[in-house]
């Protein structure tokens, strides 16, 4: 059995957030409908219910407050001080008084220690969220290829002491530090590590191959992350997001639109996280400018750049908005749009340099050189 988070309206149109637990992810449509729910959104699938980062902590929340926390988006200064700022108040209210009474009275402790009550709050939320600020630069590193980077803060994360609900998963740091190893061409190394991961773990066989697939594509052997993900569709063939994985992998590394579109189809029919819409709207943007389809190619592509960088984890969504840029700026010098081009091109060529995307920035050269040459 499984646990699904959706979001639906109820029968007198409130919008409302639902736990389900079924078999399938059909079966948990089906319970909705039967429940008269409409306007029905997947918002977790087996895979982020099985995720090392969910497992311990989401049975402690309502629906509603894991809903929250799922669009919550990447730590700020400012949004901490936000959400902590009830707790904070008294004290900086007292801070303050205390402070002005010392300016006023010529007290130098009272001043200094006014002035330290201000500050202690917020030195608080900071030295408390420091993992958080770490991952967001872990996963910014990890989008742009920078492994060794990834290794230092990977160590770094370990270090640090925190209450045991608040900690990162040693499973989740085992597994990022083999990705890191696999994108420096430590083959061996990265995957006697992510072995011992998921056999303490104990892994569906599914996940464990999409994860192997993952971890293929980080060492760049993309023949060897194709047959491997098709092995976990195999096994898993329920799960959408290996669905749409594959549809992106399979007409972005081999140009194959017609076997994308019918691997999309088949992670609609079983239904699509809300999370991973604007992936699907970047794969149908590559499939119809595979297919010439120029128009459609740029509405889906505006699109998913759109989403993806409305995304609560802009860190995560990093390497794919830069992809849509990169596809945007040859799909705009189709359209002689070359302006937008230009400017897409410019912000993207930095990260296909970077992460070895030779081929996609040898197509936007190739396609803005050839306008160039025909004006």
């Amino acid at each position: 059995m499984h646990t699904y988070l959706w979001t639906a309206k109820d029968q007198w149109g409130n919008r409302v957030a639902r736990r389900i637990t079924a078999q399938t992810v059909q079966q948990a449509r089906t319970l909705l409908l039967e429940s008269k729910c409409t306007d029905l959104q997947l918002q977790t699938d087996e895979m982020m219910e099985i995720s090392a980062q969910y497992r311990a902590e989401m049975e402690k929340f309502s629906a509603e407050e894991q809903l929250k926390m799922l669009h919550q988006g990447q730590p700020t200064m400012i949004s901490l001080l936000k959400q902590n700022f009830k707790l904070l108040r008294g004290t900086l209210v007292t801070a303050v008084v205390v402070g002005t009474l010392g300016v006023c009275f010529g007290d130098q402790f009272m001043t200094i220690m006014g002035v330290a009550g201000i500050l202690v709050g917020p030195a608080t939320i900071f030295w408390v969220a420091r993992p958080a600020f770490e991952y967001t630069k872990l996963n910014l590193a990890k989008a742009w290829c920078r492994w060794e980077e990834v290794l230092q803060r990977v160590e770094r994360l370990r270090q640090f002491k925190r209450p045991r609900n608040a900690t990162f998963p040693k499973s989740e740091l085992a597994r990022l530090r083999a990705q890191a190893l696999a994108g420096l061409g430590r083959s061996e190394d990265a995957l006697r590590e992510f072995e011992t991961v998921h056999k303490s773990l104990g892994t569906p066989e599914w996940l464990y191959l999409a994860e192997l697939s993952g971890l293929y594509e980080f060492g760049r052997r993309y023949d060897d992350a194709l047959t491997t993900l098709r092995r976990a569709i195999e096994v898993g063939p329920e799960n959408s997001n290996l669905w749409i994985n594959y549809a992106f992998a399979i007409v972005h590394y081999k140009g194959d639109a017609a076997e994308a579109r019918r691997a999309l189809q088949r992670a609609e029919a079983i239904a699509v996280i809300e999370l991973a819409l604007p992936k699907v709207a970047l794969t149908y943007g590559l499939i119809a400018r595979k297919e010439g389809d120029i128009s459609a190619a740029k509405h889906k592509l505006e699109e998913a750049l759109r989403g993806l960088l409305a995304s609560p984890h802009r860190d995560l969504a990093e390497a794919r908005i830069q992809i849509t840029k990169a596809y945007l700026a040859s799909v705009y010098s189709s359209l002689s749009d070359q302006a937008r081009a230009r400017n897409y091109f410019a912000d993207a060529k930095p990260f296909l340099e970077a992460t070895g995307e030779a081929q996609l920035l040898n197509e936007c050269e190739r396609a803005l050189e050839s306008y160039r040459l025909a004006a």
